[in-house]
């Protein structure tokens, strides 16, 4: 199994996590890969085999077909073949609804195939994902095409927001948000319904837990009770129902 993530033109790095590849070429064999929640989206393009993924129900990407999968609050499982080849990009918080005119409404752990022809009404049309494996720069068209979406005016407030929240490692309330940024509780959970699919309190709990999962990846001799008093847990076993909740496991079965 081959990953690799490759990172977007700097303007674009407040809207794209990563651009990212996947590639079963050389293993012979089915093999299965865990995918942990956090708060992006990804738009995938299937280059090669059908591949299987599992989140409560069994979706199939189809060959040479686009997918949107939706806001994640649970963990995945893809099974892949010999042939898989896909291509994505990941989207942060707001960036697949400001540059692509995608709203995520009702779309949470959701799997669907896009148009690939009508990709976006807003924005005209995506242009396709052809991953080159001898071109320094796998994405170069995409980078263009999305870079002139960008409108700083309508994005500075939702970047600060999102930043606000990060630096926070989640551990803040709709109200303190709402105050810092001048704008009412009802507005600010609209917006992230709207556009994530997703109540603001379960952004929290997402970063939150991804806080968690980095801190006991990296850990040394810290115990996971100080792990989770320093995520913002209450306890070792609210930090347990986090885990099996977003990772299917319970943070001691972690390497």
């Amino acid at each position: 199994m081959e990953y690799q993530e490759y990172s977007p033109a700097s303007d674009l790095l407040p809207f794209i996590d990563c651009y990212w590849t996947l590639r079963m070429e050389s293993q012979p064999v089915t093999s299965s890969r865990r995918v942990i929640p956090d708060i992006c989206a990804d738009v995938i393009i299937n280059l090669g085999e059908e591949v299987q993924i599992w989140n409560g129900e069994t979706h199939q990407l189809k060959s040479e077909k686009p997918y949107l999968i939706g806001t994640m609050t649970t963990f995945q499982h893809m099974l892949l073949q010999p042939g898989t080849n896909l291509a994505g990009i990941r989207f942060k918080p707001f960036g697949l609804s400001t540059l692509v005119g995608i709203r995520q409404q009702g779309m949470a752990n959701k799997i669907e195939e896009l148009d690939r022809k009508t990709f976006t009404l807003d924005c005209g049309h995506f242009p396709q994902i052809g991953v080159d494996q001898d071109h320094p720069d796998h994405f170069a068209k995409i980078n263009t095409w999305l870079l002139r979406q960008i409108n700083d005016e309508d994005n500075s407030t939702i970047n600060r927001l999102i930043g606000t929240l990060l630096g926070a490692q989640g551990r803040i309330t709709v109200r303190e948000l709402a105050s810092q940024y001048a704008i009412t509780e009802r507005q600010l959970e609209r917006k992230f319904g709207e556009s994530l699919g997703v109540p603001l309190k379960e952004i929290c709990n997402l970063i939150r837990f991804q806080y968690a999962y980095q801190l006991i990846s990296n850990r040394r001799e810290q115990s996971l009770l100080d792990i989770a008093f320093e995520a913002g847990y209450y306890d070792h076993a609210h930090l347990t129902r986090h885990f099996k909740r977003y990772a299917g496991y319970p943070p001691s079965q972690m390497g």
